[in-house]
């Protein structure tokens, strides 16, 4: 269940970038084989990809995460070979000068295709879904005053770590963001303009373990998912009912296990 705040934090400053032209190639690359890490803790390999003005590290991630932020796709959106999951690289690329992400992803889409000889094509395809539309009785959302760009983050004055404070949020934007913790898109069709300011606080749904606490470690897929949406509706009074529609893909025809040398 730390998904869904862990999702609607980091995923933020991606989902509204705004794309740019790119240099068509980094100017030094490393691409190495790495041990699979699939969560942190003390005395865990770092893991993940963080960029600077020019360059982007990844660390111990999966082939199929590369292939995500390089082409700014969601999970659900890519199918490949298993392997692409399970098959880890770290890489170091850095640019010919200072580059925002939207300029370092076709270069990293570049640098996949060289070392990996990765292919790829998209597809629409018919998928489950999500509809978004405003609750029976009404949305409970608060209309922002406020100047600035959307802002997602834990409550003012404290809150659970199942909690998370929206501030000049579209709907838009809601959907795009929930739509990670539940692995599927959520489409808006509640109608709503403008931006919003709300909280909306998971805690309460969760069950409790042996000693009467929160367990949100516990939490079935299945249940994570009924959770998310009976708390979107209950607390901002709108609604997600699955459905099925049409879906860009991303496919990975083919890539290479072992990259070539640097």
């Amino acid at each position: 269940m730390r998904t869904l705040v862990t999702f609607l934090f980091v995923t933020v400053g991606a989902a509204f970038g705004q794309p740019s032209a790119a240099p068509a190639s980094f100017e030094v690359a490393s691409v190495k084989a790495a041990q699979l890490v699939t969560g942190g803790g003390e005395g865990k390999a770092r893991f993940g990809l963080r960029t600077s003005p020019g360059a982007v590290t990844v660390q111990h991630m999966p082939l199929s995460a590369i292939v995500r932020w390089a082409y700014d796709v969601k999970e659900y959106q890519v199918e490949g070979p298993r392997w692409t999951d399970n098959e880890a690289y770290d890489i170091f690329a850095k640019a010919a000068g200072p580059a925002k992400d939207a300029e370092l992803r076709p270069m990293m889409q570049a640098l996949l295709a060289e070392r990996f000889k990765l292919a790829i094509h998209r597809e629409i395809k018919e998928l489950p879904v999500y509809e978004m539309t405003i609750a029976k009785g009404g949305h409970k959302l608060k209309p922002s005053t406020a100047e600035g760009p959307s802002n997602f983050g834990p409550p003012k004055g404290g809150g659970g770590k199942m909690a998370v404070s929206a501030e000049r949020t579209s709907m838009a934007q809601f959907a795009e963001l929930v739509s990670q913790p539940l692995q599927r898109p959520v489409i808006d069709n509640t109608g709503l303009k403008g931006a919003f300011d709300f909280t909306l606080d998971l805690m309460s749904y969760i069950p409790l373990d042996a000693d009467g606490k929160p367990s949100p470690d516990k939490v079935a897929v299945e249940d994570r998912d009924t959770i998310i949406i009976m708390a979107v509706q209950q607390q901002l009074g709108l609604r997600l009912e699955p459905k099925k529609g049409p879906i860009e893909m991303l496919i990975i025809d083919r890539a290479e296990k072992i990259p070539t040398e640097n």
